[in-house]
């Protein structure tokens, strides 16, 4: 074997071969259990909210607030998950997909 002109003696052919898999399969194992971890949140839940007369996106994101979450937070996923837009104009019978705490 020849690297930039040099020879490389392999002394141990199977050792060499040993050593290439287990390189590889160590490769192929961090990438893989690593995009694994970036992916396993729990599937988001989400509860049904039929909006009532005089409620607003802030009243209702403080009310289905989980634990210390920012209300403007939950106000902007609120928008999102339901296609509102950035006026953030909501009416009395609209149904919302709220995330559940």
């Amino acid at each position: 074997m020849t690297i930039m002109g040099k020879r490389i003696v392999i002394l141990n052919q199977k050792r060499f071969i040993s050593a290439i898999l287990v390189a590889f399969l160590l490769l192929w194992f961090l990438t893989y259990s690593a995009s694994g971890f970036m992916q396993k949140e729990e599937p988001a839940t989400y509860v049904t909210y039929t909006v009532k007369t005089g409620d607003t996106l802030w009243s209702i994101a403080g009310a289905h607030n989980p634990d210390g979450k920012d209300v403007r937070e939950m106000v902007h996923i609120i928008s999102m998950q339901n296609n509102i837009d950035d006026d953030g104009y909501i009416y009395p019978s609209q149904k919302l997909m709220i995330p559940s705490k």
